[in-house]
Parts: structure tokens; sequence; C-alpha cells
């Protein structure tokens, strides 16, 4: 597991936060329990530089896939439609909580700091937990080439 701090400027850390399509799809959470919502927005240049130059992440797509989740997650492992070695997680918004990497005796957590990439070894179990019931806004998961990774939750 690797952490990058300051993946992106200012700027492009607000017109992420603050794009229009984000910000609308907050909505569902006002209206119902929904813990989860993906969505994709047009990448700019100077976020794909971000991401090419801070995390190496080779992207070959149009759309930057992002994700609000609400509370805690159970522990689970990533998958994707094209194979893939890492999960790159980068979280735009401080949140109480923390990001817990692993299982049994080889647990480490990490506080959850806006700006910052968590960056995970395909097949390593993770989980959100502590965090209540705030709403964190996050890019990704997806992998060194920019492709959206799906969650699969591990059976207890």
């Amino acid at each position: 597991m690797t952490t990058v701090s300051n993946i992106f400027n200012e700027d492009d850390l607000n017109s992420l936060i603050n794009n229009p399509t984000v910000v609308a799809s907050m909505y569902p959470f006002t209206i119902s329990d929904i813990t989860l919502f993906s969505m994709q927005i047009k990448m700019s240049d100077s976020i794909r530089t971000a991401l090419q130059t801070q995390l190496g992440i080779n992207d070959t797509y149009e759309a930057l896939p992002m994700r609000w989740v609400r509370g805690d997650t159970a522990a689970h492992t990533d998958t994707g439609f094209t194979p893939f070695t890492k999960s790159y997680l980068i979280y735009l918004m401080d949140s109480p909580g923390s990001l817990v990497i692993g299982e049994d005796n080889n647990v480490v957590s990490y506080p959850i700091t806006a700006n910052t990439a968590y960056i995970i070894d395909y097949g390593v179990t993770y989980k959100i937990e502590n965090t209540g019931v705030t709403l964190h806004l996050l890019v990704g998961p997806m992998s060194e080439i920019g492709a959206q990774l799906d969650v699969v939750v591990n059976s207890i």
C-alpha cells in the first residue's frame, strides 16, 4: 500500500468538488438511505496530467470515475473488466474515520485525508470504518489505466 499526498492543485481539486455533475449527484443522499453513488465526469487536461505525473496513471479514458460514499463500507476487494495490478482511490475531502487495509493480523489504518491517493495492490481487502454518516467524495476506485473498478464484498 502506498499513499501520495497533494495529487491535484487547488484549482483542480475545487473543480472536481464543485463540478455540476458531482454536486447534482448529492441529491439522492438527501432523499433516501442510499450509501453509494458512482458517476463519471469529463476529465480536464490538467487533471489528466496530475494523474500521470503524480501517480503514473496512463489514462486512455475521457471520463474520470468518481464516487460518493456515505458512512462505512464492508470489507471488499476491487474487480474490473480489464486486468489490473493496483486500485487507486483519491479522497477529495477530509473525513472522520479510517481507510483500513488488509485482513486478520495484517491490518493498517489510514486517515481519510483530502487530496490523498491510496494505492492498493490487486486482491487486497479494504474497508472504511468509523465515518458515521459523513459523505466522502473520491476519484476511483480505478486501475492504472484509469478504468473504473467495482467492488466485491467479501463474504464472512
